[in-house]
């Protein structure tokens, strides 16, 4: 696997220092990487480094800017990237792609994510979980060992959502597509549930034929491709994130629970019950 397989798709929003230095990392590991950048910043700066730029409008949004990016690249396989990421050897994006392409039925291939915070402290997301639908109620569940599989020595999980970072096969994009309604949060748990739907889960199909046949908009209904739209999470691969929020862009991040709330009412969703928030 080379790297010019891999479109490497980072979106800008504010924070040109972050996203440049997200750049710097990525070709210091691998300089021939083609990397493509969406910006929707008010003011446009294209970064050094990057093989191709597009000023796509002030604060389209992410959903928006990704799907410009899936659109306007061509390689086989896409890095989806966060502008505050910076890439260290243990985000090997080369094995995670390698891993796809040797398994017919994963599409997508996540990590863990490192993040660093302005005191220097040091935390993980470790988020990998199974998800269903019970009625109003989302639960999410991590996998137990009979979801665990190896490839070639790597050891992997199948799962059904992983965090903002990973790798995935083009075709994942053929009849999918991020919701443009969702500019920054609740994209990333719609995408992956109608990922779900796509990929057989019928609790989840059955949501959005719902929404569909009461009249509400329900738009980039996934066309099903059971069992060849799976999700890999490996334990052993992390990504690092500088935890960054300057002026400008920390007061459009706030408006991440409008976006949030507005997901769950698509959906239908009173309730998520999540592993992590559990009593022990």
């Amino acid at each position: 696997m080379n790297a010019d397989q891999l479109a490497f798709n980072v979106v800008t929003f504010e924070r040109p220092k972050q996203a440049q230095r997200c750049v710097n990392s990525i070709l210091d590991l691998w300089p021939q990487a083609k990397i493509y950048q969406a910006d929707n910043s008010r003011e446009p700066r294209r970064l050094n480094g990057v093989h191709q730029f597009w000023h796509i409008g002030h604060d389209v949004g992410v959903s928006a800017a990704r799907n410009h990016l899936i659109r306007h690249t061509r390689e086989p396989f896409l890095v989806q990237i966060d502008d505050d990421y910076i890439f260290t050897p243990e985000a090997d994006v080369l094995r995670l792609a390698a891993l796809l392409d040797e398994n017919e039925n994963l599409a997508l291939a996540g990590c863990k994510c490192r993040h660093i915070r302005g005191n220097g402290r040091t935390g993980w997301t470790k988020y990998y979980a199974r998800v269903r639908l019970d009625g109003h109620k989302l639960i999410a569940d991590r996998p137990g060992e009979k979801y665990r599989r190896e490839t070639q020595g790597l050891p992997w999980y199948e799962v059904d959502v992983v965090s903002n970072f990973w790798v995935a096969k083009r075709r994942l994009f053929d009849n999918m597509m991020w919701d443009e309604r969702l500019k920054i949060g609740g994209e990333h748990a719609d995408f992956f549930q109608r990922l779900q739907a796509a990929n057989g889960d019928e609790a989840m199909m059955a949501r959005i034929l719902e929404r569909r046949r009461s009249g509400q908009d329900a738009p980039l209904v996934p066309i099903q491709d059971p069992g060849r739209l799976g999700v890999a999470f490996v334990p052993s691969m992390w990504i690092t994130h500088r935890k960054e929020r300057p002026g400008q862009y920390a007061r459009f991040r706030k408006r991440d629970k409008t976006y949030e709330q507005m997901y769950r009412g698509m959906w239908g969703i009173s309730r998520v019950d999540r592993w992590r928030k559990r009593k022990r």
